[in-house]
């Protein structure tokens, strides 16, 4: 859990974008979790069993100030 002192200190959620695919049919949305995604695209196609949506990552939205570090493993 995240501790918040004033508002001051709100953590920034960077939006994610991910691929939503349910019957054939695809689309890519933005949120902040993949939980949040399934729930647009369920809504955007009238679905009423989101958990029938399949959703992928496609790109994480993290600040661009913060480097990416890439480990290698044997």
């Amino acid at each position: 859990s995240v501790y918040i002192s004033s508002m001051n200190e709100l953590p920034i959620l960077h939006k994610n974008r991910y691929g939503c695919m349910y019957k054939g049919k695809e689309m890519e949305v933005q949120a902040t979790t993949i939980y949040g995604a399934q729930l647009i695209a369920a809504s955007a196609w009238k679905v009423k069993d989101s958990w029938k949506v399949t959703v992928m990552l496609i790109e994480l939205g993290t600040d661009p100030d913060t480097p990416v570090v890439h480990t290698a493993v044997d």
